[in-house]
This record gives C-alpha cells, sequence and structure tokens, in this order.
C-alpha cells in the first residue's frame, strides 16, 4: 500500500522535531467543521506553538471512546461513565476561573467539585414557525401541536406547503437521546414515547426517517421554500436559512417544559502521555477562549454558523451583529435552563430506549 505524500511529509516533520503531535478530535456538528479547524491551527501557530495538531474525526454519540486522543470534545451526557471508566484527567481548577460562563455548561464540567472540561458550545431542540402561526403560539407540547393542526396529507419525503412537522429521526441513537431527554423533561417515559410519536405523525415515517448523505440541509432547504408548518431542530438549522427565510421565524423550546441544554465540552483524556499534557492544556484554554470561539462560530465576511456559545459574553456580541441570534440569546437567558445529562448508567439506559424505539414509534431501522 503506497502511503500519502503529505502523510509521509507530516511523519517527516514530527521525526525532525521529536516530538509527537497533539490529537485532538473537535466538536463534529457544525455547518462548517473545516472552517473550526483553520481557526484553531491558525490560532496555535500564531502564539508561537511548535507542536502540530492532528485532527481525528470522532463522533462521541455513535463511535467508541477512542484510546488515541489527546483533546477531545465530551457530552454531560456520558460524562459520568467515562469518569466511572476512568477515561478522562481532573484539569486544574483554575481553567474555569474565568465567570464568563452559563452557570448551567458551568455545573456540567463539575463532578464532586473537579473540573472535566471546559464548556465550549450549547444546544437545544426548538420548534421554528412562520409568523403568526396560533397554533405554534399556543401549544406546549407537540401532543398538543398535533391535535390543533392534524397530520399532513399524502405521502412521500418532502411536506407539502404549509403541513406537517420537518424533523429529523433517521437513527436509532438520535431517537433514544431524544426519548431520555424528554423523559426526564416529563417526568415519565410514556410521556416521552407519546411527544415523539407526535413529531412522527406530524412529520410522516417516510420523512422523519430519511437521510441524504449528499444533502444533509434538505429539510431547511424545503422549510425556507415554504414546505412544511414546522421545523424541529437545533439552533445551527438556520445557518442553511437565507436572510429572507430568517427574517420573522419564530421559535420556542417544545415541549416547553424542556429547559435541558446538551453541553459541549473539551476534556483531556486519560491517555494523554505526560510529556504533552502542558501543550495539551494550553490548546484546551486556546479552544474554548472567546476569541477562538467566536472567530469559529461567526466569521466576519462569512455567513454565521448559529451556534451557542457556552460564553455569554460571545452570545452578547453575536446578539448585536444578528437579529436571530437575539432570539437565540433570550432562550439562554432563561433562569431555569440546566444540562442535560445521565448517570454511569448512561450506556444502557439509551441502549434500552433504543431497542423500544423500534415498538413505540413503528419505524424501521
Amino acid at each position: 500500500m503506497r502511503l500519502p505524500l503529505s502523510f509521509l511529509l507530516l511523519c517527516l516533520v514530527f521525526w525532525l522535531q521529536g516530538e509527537e503531535p497533539l490529537r485532538i478530535a473537535l466538536y463534529p456538528y457544525v455547518p462548517d467543521l473545516a472552517h473550526f479547524e483553520e481557526t484553531l491551527r491558525q490560532a496555535w501557530k500564531a502564539q508561537g506553538e511548535t507542536r502540530e495538531i492532528e485532527v481525528i474525526p470522532y463522533d462521541y454519540y455513535v463511535d467508541p471512546f477512542p484510546e488515541n486522543l489527546d483533546i477531545l470534545p465530551t457530552d454531560p451526557l456520558y460524562l459520568d461513565s467515562y469518569l466511572a471508566e476512568g477515561k478522562l484527567l481532573p484539569l486544574p481548577p483554575e481553567m474555569l476561573a474565568d465567570t464568563d460562563f452559563f452557570p448551567f455548561a458551568r455545573a456540567a464540567a463539575l463532578r464532586e467539585g473537579k473540573l472535566y472540561g471546559i464548556p465550549a458550545m450549547t444546544c437545544a431542540s426548538f420548534l421554528f414557525y412562520r409568523p403568526g402561526d396560533q397554533a405554534a403560539q399556543e401549544a406546549t407540547t407537540m401532543e398538543e401541536l398535533l391535535q390543533k393542526t392534524g397530520a399532513p396529507s399524502g405521502e412521500g419525503e418532502l411536506l407539502p406547503p404549509g403541513e406537517g412537522l420537518y424533523v429529523s429521526l433517521e437513527s436509532v441513537a438520535t431517537i433514544s437521546i431524544f426519548a431520555a431527554k424528554l423523559q426526564q423533561a416529563l417526568g415519565s417515559r410514556e410521556a416521552a414515547w407519546k411527544e415523539l410519536r407526535a413529531m412522527v405523525k406530524m412529520g410522516r415515517p417516510a420523512q422523519v426517517q430519511l437521510w441524504k448523505e449528499e444533502d444533509v440541509a434538505f429539510r431547511e432547504k424545503s422549510f425556507a421554500q415554504g414546505g412544511g408548518r414546522f421545523l424541529y431542530g437545533y439552533p445551527e438549522a438556520a445557518a442553511h436559512l437565507d436572510a429572507q427565510a430568517r427574517e420573522g421565524l419564530q421559535l420556542k423550546r417544545m415541549p416547553q417544559a424542556d429547559t435541558r441544554y446538551y453541553v459541549n465540552l473539551y476534556s483531556l483524556a486519560a491517555n494523554c502521555l505526560q510529556k504533552k499534557r502542558e501543550d495539551a492544556l494550553r490548546l484546551l484554554v486556546l479552544m474554548t477562549s472567546p476569541k477562538v470561539m467566536e472567530d469559529s462560530i461567526a466569521p466576519e465576511g462569512k455567513p454565521m454558523q448559529y451556534l451557542l456559545p457556552a460564553r455569554p459574553s460571545i452570545l452578547k456580541r453575536l446578539a448585536e451583529r444578528d437579529p436571530f441570534y437575539r432570539k437565540l440569546s433570550r432562550e439562554l437567558l432563561n433562569p431555569q435552563c440546566q444540562f442535560f445529562g445521565l448517570d454511569q448508567k448512561a450506556t444502557q439506559t439509551l441502549q434500552e430506549l433504543g431497542k423500544e424505539c423500534t415498538t413505540e414509534l413503528g419505524l424501521d431501522f
């Protein structure tokens, strides 16, 4: 097998420098991951660092925990499970001395007073709807929304104009996490499945299960062109809408009882070699710093990514620059916001929910 020239040159650089690269993974759920990587590399070199950075693909909702990473994104959903298995190293407490983090994001990074990650971003699912939609304004749950609007007419993968709900439920992993989060918000597993059944009815199985590798934003694009009545998804969905489609677009938490936010941390892997840890800690500080985070999320002269930073100062500046960020910032300023997490049995809980989803929702995986 012939190795690529670029890989051989990289190996030569490492050999000449006599030091291994920092192997990291970046938060994968962003509209422009290449921009995140380039922003970080430029900032790292700008502060005079010589150790190279090697970015390794890693999706922590799907992939097994990697053994070859030094720094990796983590979700508090799995944090207790990771700690029980000794997979992460505690960080110096002064790394969270900066008060510029949302309180729930700070809480997500701490266990028994020890720090296991630096908050970078946060996220939640929102119901997006067009101006003046009374049903969306009045409903507090998906069940109520279904009762008010009914299922869409016709069949197929795309929804007719003004009917139904665009939502992505194409994987067991997605559904099990949704179900666990809804169970916490609504108080019972059955209530969680009722909400998800309402989503399936408003979206139709053909649409909610559809995955287009060549166009992952087909739902957002169809909604922007008038398809469907509602869109349920993460804030970065707005990155796939043009300015005209975003103008007047409304959003709300659904169900309204769900005040739990996902939090993205960057953590230090237990397998990080001692000789690399000092550099790794400096990189952790840099990659979660205000400038790097803001430049990654909302680069000057380029489209915004509509991700939610874990730092209120960044969100405030973004809200000053963009009216849609102002709507998002109002949601995060809710004092009831908390982080979404599970206990040490997180993996087992999600596996159980995954096994139930086929019978509960009538979907075929």
